[in-house]
């Protein structure tokens, strides 16, 4: 087995490994500004298809418009409810 003759110093402290605060400072310099695939044009190949997924903290909901795919909320602004809980399927 190897093992290196110095020490290799320690870029993140044990506590950065379950820290709240870091997880956040994760979440918003690498995950938010990055794309995130939660879907394919698959299952979302008809005009009404629908899929919902939790992203980040964030219900949303991808939906195809007569071909064209958008991304949504999928929390009611008025009744502050979810709009759909079913993880995917098809409406009008």
């Amino acid at each position: 087995m190897f093992t290196s003759p110095t020490k290799l110093p320690h870029l993140l402290s044990p506590s950065d490994y379950r820290s709240g605060e870091q997880l956040q400072r994760e979440i918003d310099q690498l995950l938010r500004p990055a794309w995130h695939c939660v879907g394919t044009t698959v299952e979302l190949s008809r005009p009404g298809d629908f899929l919902t997924c939790d992203l980040l903290g964030h219900a949303i909901q991808v939906r195809n418009f007569a071909g064209q795919l958008r991304c949504l909320s999928n929390v009611c602004s008025h009744r502050h409810c979810l709009i759909s809980s079913l993880p995917n399927g098809s409406s009008p």
